[in-house]
């Protein structure tokens, strides 16, 4: 199952920044960034982009927040095949993946960063996705990566299957 929700954060003119994230919830992998001035200026990527490799699975919880419940949202999850669940409002823990990670990224990156342009924002945030996935080890994860724990649970489906390796 995969969990996204938006962040909020600002440029150094004021402007706003909608970050919307996007995490596998088996594995913590992270994907993204999807970042832009406003929910209204196209803040959801673009068809395919991070939902394809998710329709297996075909359920989404995410927040009950303006941004999902929006008709172009609901409409472009639709076309993506993608059933979202909505989590109740004020219940962040039927949303923990999500609300755990944005917090990281609330401690770790945005709370220690100026951007002065939202292609500034992309860039960094998208350097800090690859250390997060790459280099963070999770105790959730037996003390892996959310790439290294991936790669192992790739690894065992394909053993799992018939005529898989081993």
């Amino acid at each position: 199952m995969w969990s996204y929700d938006f962040v909020s954060a600002r440029t150094v003119d004021g402007g706003s920044l909608r970050i919307l994230n996007v995490i596998d919830e088996n594995t913590r992998v992270a994907l993204g960034p999807h970042v832009a001035r406003s929910r209204r200026r196209r803040v959801h990527p673009a068809p395919g982009e991070v939902v394809r490799p998710a329709r297996e699975a075909g359920v989404h919880p995410c927040d009950n927040g303006r941004e999902f419940i929006a008709e172009t949202v609901r409409l472009w999850l639709a076309d993506q095949r993608v059933r979202p669940v909505y989590v109740g409002t004020a219940s962040p823990q039927q949303n923990c993946y999500i609300e755990r990670f944005n917090g990281s990224m609330r401690r770790e990156l945005l709370n220690g960063e100026q951007f002065h342009s939202v292609l500034e924002a992309k860039v960094v945030i998208e350097d800090w996705l690859v250390l997060y996935n790459t280099r963070r080890a999770h105790r959730g994860l037996g003390g892996r990566t959310p790439a290294a724990y991936a790669k192992m649970a790739r690894s065992q489906q394909s053993n799992d299957r018939p005529g898989g390796g081993g």
